[in-house]
């Protein structure tokens, strides 16, 4: 197995871990978060190890599956922060990250069947003009 294929088969490991507890462990993080204040947990739910990856061998990856591994982490460091510092009403936080999983998700989709995703332009008037 090349190397480029070993990293990526860690990512996904990774990013399938790290997506099962964020939407398994969504009732109990957020009834924590609402009821107690607590955020102490929150770093073994959104573990990685993929901020400790070098940009040595980041850049063996395929630039399209970079792209999008990168947009799955980003997303869920800005929900980790977003957890972390917000004081919004439990409604509005359930809200939030419920948004949040709905795009991971999407990205998740995408990163593990990468063939399926449509590419495509995004239509424009004059496509429809005769």
């Amino acid at each position: 197995m090349q190397q480029s294929e070993k990293i990526k088969s860690m990512i996904l490991h990774d990013i399938e871990l790290l997506y099962q507890r964020i939407c398994t462990w969504k009732p109990v993080y957020l009834e924590a978060l609402s009821l107690k204040r607590k955020r102490e947990n929150f770093h073994l739910i959104f573990r990685s190890f993929y901020s400790s990856l070098r940009f040595d061998s980041l850049q063996l990856l395929d630039l399209d599956f970079y792209k999008t591994v990168d947009q799955f982490y980003e997303q869920v460091q800005e929900l980790h922060w977003y957890l972390t510092y917000t004081e919004d009403l439990p409604i509005s936080v359930d809200d939030h990250v419920t948004r949040v999983i709905k795009k991971l998700d999407e990205l998740y989709q995408e990163i593990q069947n990468p063939q399926q995703v449509d590419h495509a332009e995004p239509l424009h008037p004059a496509d429809f003009e005769d």
